[in-house]
């Protein structure tokens, strides 16, 4: 399964996961970050710091449900950390609740931890060479994943998790496990050994589950825990696994490690021998447990383990009864090595030059990208894993040249000015077209005695409501027209014009008018001249016609009546 999901289509190209990437485990592709599982170590890191939510974690909610509907005997294995989470006094209380929610019963998995500690004790005794503690998943992945060398190093022993659910099926053999912790890790880490826990939920989860079932915190604040044990419950806390060992011996060395930057400087100086006769507890997330990603609020350390450590002190250490059963809690690890593919320094070169770093120092190692070096992203690169438009500077550098050229060849004057009409950038064109001389710098030129101001002023003030406006204006000191279009991009409180010389255009437009005017008088005058003549000519052939009239109608007379 899936532990973590890619919601891609809400990536904006930030790059902010991969930063934040111990190993580097995100792909990029057609702009879209993804996690890569098989170089993903599942610390969960992506899944808090993404602004828009696109690396988001499994979620068990719906199978959990359906397991506490199903009617079968499912109890929980709850990690330590929860009073970070849940403001109750005891865990007599919390589990008041879990049954509530349909759990048949639930228990610490501080039982599963005393009898990893006892097991760490054991080979302590038994060995005096570096030990690792194997609590933390993330951790082991790490180890697996990108220092094989070390898989020696790590103590042959099962998680307190897995160790819990076989005392737990040992007494309930019928009984469904489920573990409840801050650890996304968790999810995986079940399915690395033979169904012994059946489902891993975080506090984040259970949190969705106890609204859903209107469970409430404080009405649970009723009752005080019995058979209670306080120090293995620090094991959540940086250097808890440490704290918690009973039997310290003289001669090893004790110390813990949390947060993977410093995990990764102890593993490089483990790979140079400095260390020997030291048992290391590793935690991967800062803080330990009670910093993990799974956890319901996050960024409240100090909060998180004053809250534990004033648990751990109003209960105190009482009586405690270890399961009964013999466990077999050995584990082994295995290589789990990423295939990468390793260009030769020829083809890193190549892709290089493709964002034109032509030479080393040309590369500028800025991580802007979230790759630490050049080098790494052009590897990865190199396995498809990256984009070359990934270079932000390159991108910028490139971007800003194709506008510069864009503008500075430009046949149209362009101005732009900041909010307080001070002039930000002047093109070529615009000295030439606006006639402002060319050994004015922008800070010495002052633009109101070149152009007018006023429809600047009016779109900046909000007088008009439009962000672009297009218009035809005539420059009278210039004796020049142009068609003027002004932008004014408010989210960056920016504006600038844009003038189009169409002096020689209106100038044939006017001589044009001119022609057509005085064509339409001469028109005029040409027909009034015609229709007198019309009318003369109409007036003599109106006189002949009635003398041919008269003297034919006589003439008909005359026909008509031959005797007259």
């Amino acid at each position: 399964m899936r532990v973590i999901n890619s919601n891609s289509s809400n990536c904006k190209d930030c790059y902010r996961c991969l930063r934040e990437c111990p190993v580097k485990a995100i792909n990029y592709k057609n702009n879209q970050a993804i996690v890569n599982e098989k170089e993903c170590i599942l610390c969960g890191k992506c899944t808090l710091i993404c602004p828009q939510k696109v690396q988001v974690p499994a979620n068990d909610l719906s199978n959990l449900k359906q397991l506490l509907n199903s009617g079968k005997k499912v109890i929980a294995s709850v990690a330590p950390a929860f009073i970070s989470d849940f403001e109750v006094e005891s865990f007599d209380n919390f589990k008041s609740m879990l049954i509530d929610a349909g759990f048949y019963d639930a228990v610490e998995t501080i039982v599963g931890a005393r009898l990893v500690n006892k097991e760490y004790e054991q080979i302590l005794q038994n060995s005096n060479d570096l030990l690792i503690s194997t609590a933390c998943p993330v951790a082991i992945n790490y180890i697996t994943k990108y220092y094989p060398d070390l898989i020696k190093y790590l103590a042959p022993v099962v998680s307190p998790m897995v160790a819990h659910a076989k005392v737990i099926k040992n007494e309930h053999p019928d009984a469904y496990v489920v573990f409840i912790g801050p650890c996304l890790a968790k999810k995986d880490e079940i399915t690395w050994e033979e169904t012994i826990v059946d489902l891993a939920v975080t506090f984040t989860e259970l949190e969705q589950l106890f609204l859903e079932k209107n469970i409430n915190l404080l009405e649970k604040n009723k009752t005080d825990a019995t058979n209670e044990y306080s120090k293995i419950r620090l094991y959540p806390t940086s250097g808890g696994v440490v704290k918690s060992l009973n039997n310290k011996l003289d001669d090893v060395t004790y110390i813990n490690i949390d947060g993977l930057d410093n995990i990764k400087n102890m593993f490089e100086e483990i790979k140079k021998g400095k260390y020997q006769d030291t048992f290391i507890e590793i935690s991967a997330c800062n803080g330990s447990c009670i910093g993990g990603p799974g956890k319901i609020t996050h960024g409240n350390y100090l909060e998180s383990i004053t809250r534990l450590k004033e648990y751990v002190r109003r209960r105190p250490d009482t009586d405690y009864n270890p399961p009964v059963g013999t466990f077999n809690l050995n584990r082994t690890f295995e290589k789990n090595i990423p295939h990468k593919l390793e260009p030769s320094d020829y083809e890193i070169r190549q892709i290089l030059k493709q964002v034109g770093k032509e030479n080393i120092n040309q590369e500028l190692n800025c991580g802007a990208c979230g790759f630490n070096t050049c080098r790494e992203k052009a590897i990865a690169v190199y396995n498809g894993n990256a984009e070359l438009t990934m270079c932000l500077p390159f991108m910028k550098d490139r971007s800003e040249s194709l506008s510069g050229i864009i503008i500075n060849n430009s046949p149209n004057a362009i101005v732009s000015f900041d909010g307080e009409l001070r002039l930000q950038a002047i093109n070529p064109a615009g000295y030439e077209y606006l006639e402002i001389p060319q050994n004015l710098s922008i800070a010495n030129i002052d633009m109101k005695k070149y152009i007018d101001l006023y429809d600047y002023e009016l779109m900046i003030s909000g007088a008009v409501s439009k962000e672009f406006v297009k218009k035809k204006i005539t420059i009278e000191r210039l004796n020049k027209y142009f068609d003027l279009s002004i932008v004014y991009v408010k989210d960056m409180d920016f504006i600038f014009g844009i003038y189009k010389d169409i002096t020689d255009t209106e100038t044939k437009e006017k001589f044009l008018q001119e022609a057509r005017k005085n064509t339409i008088i001469t028109a005029n005058e040409l027909i009034d001249k015609q229709m007198r003549s019309v009318q003369e000519i109409a007036s003599l052939l109106g006189e002949t016609v009635a003398e041919t009239k008269i003297a034919l109608t006589n003439l008909k007379k005359v026909m008509d009546n031959p005797n007259e």
